[in-house]
C-alpha cells in the first residue's frame, strides 16, 4: 500500500501555479499594450458626414491614446466637418477636421491642444470669450510630480494644489492670466496661459531653501516644510549606495534613529534586526512596521527588489506614524515603489552587479583549543578517572573521542605504549577549522540584474521591472535565487478619474543543505578540534556521533550506522521555495480642485514550501531505523522502513485589505492651507501552517510506505526510551482582523505656522471585548513654526530655521496573545490519543500596547547651505506593556501573559550635512548621531534567583522569548548583569565573589540568592549611542564615498573558560591557557584554575562574574564606494542619459575598539560579516 501527496495540498499547489500563471500573463499583456502604445503610430478610420467637430474628437480618442484638450468656448464658432479615411495618420484626420476652422491646434506628446487661431502679425484671434478652464502637471527636473504643489492666478483669489500625481486643474481663468507656481525646497515659477490649456510644468531646486523632501506616510504624500513629525527620507541614489538582495540592509550606516542588531538569537519570533528610537515593548512585537506602495507588508522582505524601490520614508514619531494606530509603536518604513512618468517616452534602466564575498574567519572565535592542548587535556582527565564511569559500563554506549578510546586500548594491554604515542600525536597536528575550511566553507559570489521600462503619456504611465538574483553564499550547497516582476500602470480615462494597479510578483529558492561549523556535533557536543572529515585521497571520513565506534561497528544485523560529515552534506537534499504576488488596484476620483476620493484594495498571496528529503543514505535515516529496529531469534524486523524520509512544511498566506478615504487640500486665500484625510479600513490576514511526513519515500514514483503510527517500540538493545514512531503531522490555522477609522488634518498660515493632528479607532479579534467596547483611540497632534520667515528674525547666518513639536499615543501587537481561551490540539506519540494544550487563557481585558511620545525638532541651515541639519529629542512613554504575571494557581495557571508592565525612554537625533568644498573638486560630509535608552519603569518579577537574571538579562539566552527572563525595574530591557568580583584565591586560584557583603566562595549560595543588590548593573546590552560620518567627493566624473559607522554605550560579555563545557561537550576556549597555575598567577590572570572534579556553580559564577563584562564602543569602517558617471551618450539610435561605473567594498573592518581582546562587540559567539567586493554598472537610456 502507498501514499501519495496528500489532495488538499495538490490542489492548492494546481491552484496557486494557476493563479500565478494568470497574473504573469496578465503582467506581460498590460506591459505589451502600453509598449505598443509608445512604439507604434496608431491609424484611424472614419466616415463622418457633416458632423461635429467634438464627434471627431470623440473618435480619435477612442482609437488611439491621443486626448485632444479645448475649450467649448473656442469651438462655439465650430463648422460642421466631413473625414471619410482609412488606416490614415493622425495628421490626415487634424487637416481635414481643421480645414477653415477659426481656431488651430498644436501635438504635444500625446495631446492635441485647440488654440485660438493667430492673425498674420501672429496676436491672437480674439474668441467670443477668453475664460478658459486649464490644468497641467507639476514636476521636478527629472520628470517626478510634485505632490502639495501651489498653483495660483496670479492677482486673483483663484489657487489649488496638486495631487498625489502633481496634477492640478482651474476653471474660469483669463487666456492671458498668469500663474504662479511654488513649492518649498524650488524656485518659484511663473508660467503665462497664453490661452494653452494643458501645461508640464518644471521646477527647479532651489540654493537658498532648506533641504525639503516629499515624505509618503502610506495614507498621503507631504511637503516636509508643512510636516510637524519625525521623517527621515531615503531616496533611490542613497538606497543604491549598497550592494545587497535586501533593502533593509542598504538602510544600515545611512539613518538616524535605526539601529541593527546582529547578535539576534533567532529562537524569538518577535525580535528585530532592527529598531527606530530603541526599544518599546518587552515581550511584544519590536519589528518595525513596514508599508509598501500604501499597505502593509507581512511578507517576507527578501521578495522586495531594492531595485524597484523609489524612496523610503521612515516615520518615527507619533505624529508620523499614529495614522497606523495600533502598529506604530516600533516606527514605521515606508517603501515606494518606481512609477512610470507622464509625457514620458520610453525609458530603459538596466543595473547590473556581481559581488565576491571573503571566506569566514574560522580561527577568530576564541571558543577554541588547538588540538594539541585539548590532547594534553583528554589525557589529564583519563588519568584522573574521568571516563571510567563509561569505559566500565557493560552496555557502554556513550560516544568517547579516538584518544581516550586510544588511551583506554593502552590501559586495557591491546596496544602498546610507542603505538598508543604515536596514534596520538598523529591527531596533534590535526586542527578541524582547516577541513571546514575546505569542505564546507567557499568564497561567496552573488549576482544581481534588473532590468526597467517606464514611459507614459497624457492620459497614462506604465513601468516594468524584472530582476534575477543569484546568491552562493559562503557555506557549501547553500544556494538562493530570486526572480521578480513588477508592474504599475496608471489610467485616466476620462477627466478627474484615475485607475491604477500594481502587480507584483517575486519567486524565490534557498537551498539550505549545509549547518556550518555549529551544526556538525559529536553526541551533542561540539565536534573534538582534531576531528578529520577526508583522508588524504579526499575520501569520506567517519567520526563519532551518538554512539561509539566500537560498538556501532559489532552491529552486523543493522545498517551502516557511521556519520560521515561530508557525505551528509553532499545527500542533503532541503529546499524552500517561496512565490509571493501582489495586487494593488485602486481608483481615484477628483470631485473639485480640493477635493478627492480614493478607493484602494491589496490581495498578498504568499506561498512558502519547505521540501527536506532525508535520503536513505543519510545519517538520519539509518540512525532512525536502527533505533526502531526489532530482533528476534537473529531476524531483524524494521517498523520504519529502509528508504526517504520526506518532510513538507507549507505557510500558506493570505491577506486582503480595503481602504477608502477622502482627500482635501485647499488654499484659501493666498495664506490659509488646509490639508486633511479621512477614511476607513479593514484587513484580513489567514495562515495556514501544515506539515507531513512521509516514510519510505520513492521521489520517482511519489510513493511512501504506511507505518505503524499507533504502535510503541522498545529502542533497539534500549538504546532510548520506548516510543511510538515520530508523528510530524499538523495543521494550524490563524486569522486576524482588523478594522479602522483614522483622520489625519493639517492647517498652514502664511507658510510660516503648521498645526496638525491625527486620530485612528482600532479593533481586532486579537484584542478583549471590553477594549473592542471602549474604543480608546489613538491620537497625535504636532505644530511647526518657520522662524525664520518671521519679520523681527534677522539672523543673517542662520538664515533658515525652524521649530517642530509633536506628541502623540501609537499602539502595538502582540500576536502571540488573544483575549479567547486558546488551546492547540495534538496526537501523543506515546498512547496516539488526542489531547489538547491550552496555550492562551481567557482575558477580556487584553488591549494593545500604548506608547506616548513626545517630539521637539529644529531645522536649521547657515548662509549659503555650508552647513544644513535637524536635531530633535524625544521621550516616550509605554503603558499596558505585555508581560507575564503571576495568576492564582486555582485557576489551572501558574502565570499569564497580559498587560502587566510599563516602561520609558528618551534620547535625540542629530543630522548635519556639510558642504565643504564646492569647486572642481566637491566634498560633502553627513554626520549621524542618535541617542535611544529604553527603561522598564514597572514590572513584578516576583521572588527570582539572581542566576537566572544574570542569565537571560542581556537577552543572548533562549529563556528571552519566555516567562524565564525576567526584566528588572529601573533597568533598560536587555541589560548586562553580573556577580560581584572580588579576584582569585592566592592558594588555590578559585574565583572569589562576595555574599552579603563580605568575600565568599560559598558558590551556591551566591548564585541561588534572591537579593538583587547582590548583583552587578553593568550598563545596557544594546548600543545606546550610534551613528555614522560619510564623506563624499566628487570630481569631474568620478565620485568617491567613505562610511565610518560607530556605536557606544553598551557592554557584553566575554567568553571565556567553562570547564563543564569543556570537559564534557567539548566546547573550549582560549582563555584555558591563561589559567591560574600557582600562587603569584593570581597578579596577571582572572582565569580560575582547573579543578577535579568540576565545580558547576564555580564555572557558573566566573562564567557571569563581572571581570568577563566588557565595553561594546567600537568604530569601523563599514565600507567605501567609487564610482564614474557617464552623462549623455549616443550609441546608434538610442541616447545613453547616464552609465555609471561603480565598485564597492563592504564590512572592511573595525578602526577601534574598547576591549583589548579583539573581539568584535556584533559577533561575539559567531563569526563577523567576511568583506565583500562589488563592481556593477548603471544604465539608463
Amino acid at each position: 500500500m502507498h501514499y501519495f501527496l496528500p489532495l488538499h495540498h495538490r490542489k492548492r499547489f494546481r491552484q496557486t501555479c494557476k493563479g500565478s500563471l494568470f497574473f504573469i500573463w496578465l503582467l506581460c499583456c498590460s506591459v505589451f499594450c502600453s509598449s505598443r502604445a509608445v512604439a507604434q503610430a496608431p491609424t484611424f478610420t472614419m466616415a463622418l458626414r457633416n458632423t461635429s467637430i467634438e464627434k471627431v474628437f470623440e473618435d480619435i480618442e477612442q482609437q488611439s491614446s491621443y486626448r485632444v484638450l479645448y475649450s467649448k468656448k473656442i469651438i462655439a464658432r465650430a463648422k460642421l466637418v466631413t473625414v471619410i479615411v482609412e488606416k490614415a495618420s493622425l495628421e490626415t484626420v487634424l487637416s481635414k477636421c481643421f480645414y477653415n476652422q477659426p481656431f488651430d491646434y498644436v501635438v504635444q506628446e500625446q495631446s492635441i491642444i485647440v488654440t485660438p487661431k493667430k492673425n498674420r502679425t501672429g496676436a491672437l484671434v480674439p474668441t467670443a470669450d477668453s475664460i478658459i478652464s486649464i490644468q497641467g502637471h507639476v514636476v521636478d527636473d527629472k520628470g517626478s510630480p510634485l505632490p502639495g504643489a501651489g498653483v495660483r492666478v496670479k492677482g486673483t483669489q483663484l489657487t489649488t494644489v496638486t495631487d498625489a500625481n502633481g496634477a492640478f486643474s482651474l476653471s474660469h481663468v483669463k487666456s492671458n492670466a498668469l500663474l504662479v507656481i511654488t513649492f518649498i525646497g524650488f524656485v518659484a515659477t511663473e508660467q503665462p496661459v497664453s490661452n494653452s490649456v494643458d501645461f508640464i510644468i518644471e521646477l527647479k531646486q532651489g540654493e537658498q531653501k532648506l533641504s525639503e523632501v516629499i515624505v509618503s506616510t502610506g495614507y498621503q504624500t507631504i511637503s516636509a516644510e508643512r510636516a510637524t513629525g519625525s521623517f527621515v527620507k531615503v531616496d533611490s541614489a542613497l538606497l543604491n549606495r549598497r550592494v545587497s538582495t535586501n533593502f533593509i540592509d542598504r538602510l544600515e550606516g545611512v539613518t538616524s534613529g535605526l539601529v541593527f542588531n546582529h547578535n539576534l538569537s533567532g529562537l524569538d519570533p518577535n525580535a528585530s534586526p532592527i529598531s527606530i528610537r530603541g526599544r518599546s515593548t518587552i515581550f511584544a512585537n519590536t519589528k518595525p512596521l513596514i508599508v509598501v506602495d500604501n499597505f502593509p507588508y507581512e511578507g517576507d522582505l527578501d521578495n522586495i527588489n531594492p531595485n524597484d524601490i523609489a524612496d523610503i520614508s521612515i516615520l518615527k514619531d507619533a505624529a508620523a506614524a499614529s495614522i497606523w494606530g495600533a502598529r506604530a509603536a516600533n516606527g514605521v518604513i515606508v517603501v515606494t515603489t518606481k512609477k512610470g512618468k507622464i509625457n514620458q517616452p520610453l525609458q530603459v534602466s538596466l543595473n547590473s552587479s556581481m559581488t565576491i564575498g571573503e571566506k569566514p574567519n574560522l580561527f577568530y572565535s576564541p571558543n577554541f583549543l588547538d588540538a594539541s592542548d585539548f590532547i594534553d587535556l583528554e589525557t589529564y582527565l583519563f588519568n584522573k578517572g574521568y571516563y571510567n564511569a563509561t569505559l566500565n559500563s557493560k552496555s557502554r554506549r556513550n560516544v568517547l573521542t579516538p584518544v581516550v578510546d586510544i588511551l583506554a586500548a593502552e590501559r586495557a594491554g591491546t596496544i602498546s605504549q610507542s603505538d598508543a604515542n604515536a596514534r596520538i600525536n598523529a591527531f596533534r597536528g590535526q586542527d578541524v577549522r582547516n577541513d571546514f575550511n575546505k569542505y564546507f566553507y567557499r568564497r561567496r559570489f552573488d549576482q544581481q540584474e534588473s532590468l526597467t521600462l517606464s514611459g507614459g503619456s497624457t492620459k497614462a504611465t506604465y513601468l516594468f521591472s524584472a530582476g534575477y538574483d543569484n546568491d552562493i553564499s559562503n557555506l557549501v550547497r547553500n544556494d538562493y535565487s530570486r526572480v521578480t516582476l513588477n508592474e504599475n500602470t496608471s489610467y485616466e480615462p476620462v477627466r478627474n478619474l484615475n485607475l491604477s494597479i500594481g502587480i507584483h510578483y517575486a519567486t524565490n529558492k534557498l537551498d539550505n543543505n549545509n549547518p556550518g561549523y555549529a551544526g556538525i556535533t559529536s553526541n551533542g557536543s561540539a565536534i573534538y578540534p582534531y576531528a578529520a572529515f577526508a583522508g588524504p585521497n579526499g575520501n569520506s571520513l567517519a567520526v563519532s556521533k551518538d554512539h561509539p565506534y566500537s560498538y556501532v561497528s559489532a552491529q552486523t544485523n543493522l545498517l551502516d550506522w557511521s556519520y560521515r560529515p561530508l557525505d551528509e552534506l553532499n545527500l542533503a537534499n532541503n529546499v524552500t521555495h517561496v512565490n509571493d504576488i501582489r495586487i494593488n488596484p485602486s481608483i481615484s476620483y477628483k470631485f473639485t480642485n480640493w477635493l478627492t476620493a480614493d478607493v484602494r484594495y491589496q490581495y498578498d498571496k504568499q506561498f512558502t514550501e519547505n521540501d527536506n528529503i532525508q535520503s536513505q543514505d543519510g545519517y538520519y535515516v539509518r540512525n532512525l531505523v536502527n533505533l526502531y529496529s526489532q530482533v528476534n531469534a537473529g531476524t531483524v524486523t524494521r517498523p520504519i522502513p529502509y528508504g526517504d524520509i520526506y518532510d513538507k512544511g507549507v505557510n500558506d498566506y493570505a491577506a486582503s485589505i480595503f481602504r477608502g478615504q477622502l482627500n482635501f487640500n485647499k488654499e484659501f486665500g493666498s495664506k490659509n492651507f488646509v490639508s486633511a484625510i479621512a477614511g476607513l479600513e479593514y484587513q484580513q490576514q489567514i495562515t495556514d501552517l501544515s506539515q507531513y511526513r512521509l516514510y519510505g519515500y520513492n521521489s520517482e514514483a511519489a510513493s511512501s510506505s504506511p507505518v505503524a503510527y499507533g504502535t510503541v517500540f522498545p529502542a533497539y538493545q534500549n538504546l532510548a526510551p520506548a516510543a511510538a514512531i515520530p508523528y510530524k503531522d499538523s495543521f494550524d490555522e490563524m486569522v486576524n482582523e482588523l478594522r479602522s477609522y483614522f483622520v489625519n488634518a493639517s492647517y498652514t498660515y502664511n507658510d510660516k505656522y503648521t498645526v496638525s493632528g491625527s486620530a485612528r479607532f482600532d479593533q481586532s479579534n486579537l484584542f478583549g471585548v471590553n477594549t473592542n467596547q471602549k474604543g480608546v483611540p489613538l491620537w497625535s497632534a504636532g505644530l511647526s513654526w518657520a522662524i525664520n520667515k518671521e519679520a523681527f528674525y534677522q539672523v543673517q547666518w542662520l538664515p533658515e530655521l525652524r521649530l517642530r513639536a509633536t506628541y502623540g499615543i501609537n499602539g502595538n501587537i502582540d500576536r502571540t496573545l488573544t483575549a479567547f481561551n486558546t488551546g492547540r490540539y495534538s496526537v501523543s506519540e506515546i498512547t496516539n490519543a488526542p489531547d489538547v494544550y491550552v496555550t492562551n487563557p481567557p482575558n477580556p481585558d487584553l488591549r494593545w500596547e500604548k506608547d506616548r511620545m513626545l517630539n521637539i525638532g529644529i531645522d536649521f541651515g547657515l548662509a549659503d547651505r555650508r552647513i544644513t541639519g535637524s536635531i530633535e529629542y524625544f521621550h516616550r512613554k509605554g503603558t499596558d506593556i505585555v508581560g507575564y504575571a503571576i495568576i492564582d494557581p486555582t485557576s489551572g495557571f501558574s502565570s499569564y501573559k497580559g498587560n502587566v508592565a510599563d516602561m520609558e525612554g528618551h534620547g535625540f537625533d542629530l543630522k548635519l550635512n556639510s558642504r565643504n568644498l564646492n569647486g572642481l573638486l566637491k566634498w560633502n560630509t553627513t554626520f549621524l548621531f542618535s541617542k535611544a535608552s529604553d527603561k522598564v519603569t514597572r514590572y513584578n518579577a516576583g521572588v527570582t534567583p539572581v542566576s537566572t537574571i544574570v542569565q537571560s538579562g542581556d537577552g543572548t539566552l533562549d529563556g528571552t522569548i519566555s516567562s524565564f527572563f525576567v526584566p528588572i525595574a529601573g533597568h533598560p530591557v536587555f541589560s548586562v548583569y553580573s556577580y560581584k568580583w572580588a579576584g582569585l584565591d592566592p592558594q588555590t586560584g578559585d574565583p572569589m565573589g562576595y555574599l552579603n557583603g563580605a568575600v565568599s566562595k560559598d558558590y551556591a549560595s551566591i548564585t541561588s540568592s534572591t537579593n538583587t543588590n547582590d548583583l552587578v548593573y553593568n550598563g545596557p546590552a544594546n548600543p545606546t549611542l550610534s551613528g555614522s560620518l560619510r564623506n563624499d567627493f566628487s570630481y569631474k566624473a568620478f565620485t568617491l564615498s567613505i562610511n565610518i559607522a560607530y556605536e557606544f554605550g553598551f557592554y557584553f560579555r566575554r567568553p571565556s573558560v567553562n570547564y563543564q563545557n569543556l570537559f564534557g561537550l567539548y566546547i573550549g576556549n582560549k582563555d584555558y591557557l591563561k589559567r591560574w597555575q600557582k600562587t603569584g598567577d593570581e597578579q596577571s590572570t582572572n582565569v580560575p584554575s582547573l579543578v577535579y572534579p568540576d565545580n558547576l556553580t564555580r564555572d557558573n559564577f566566573y562564567t557571569y562574574s563581572s571581570v568577563l563584562v566588557e565595553k561594546g564602543d567600537n568604530i569601523r569602517l563599514q565600507d567605501i564606494r567609487l564610482s564614474y558617471d557617464l552623462k549623455t551618450l549616443r550609441i546608434g539610435s538610442a541616447r545613453l542619459n547616464n552609465l555609471q561605473i561603480f565598485a564597492y567594498a563592504n564590512n572592511l573592518g573595525i578602526l577601534w575598539r574598547a576591549n583589548k581582546y579583539g573581539l568584535d562587540p556584533d559577533f561575539v559567539n559567531g563569526y563577523p560579516d567576511p568583506k565583500t567586493w562589488s563592481l556593477g554598472l548603471n544604465l539608463h537610456f
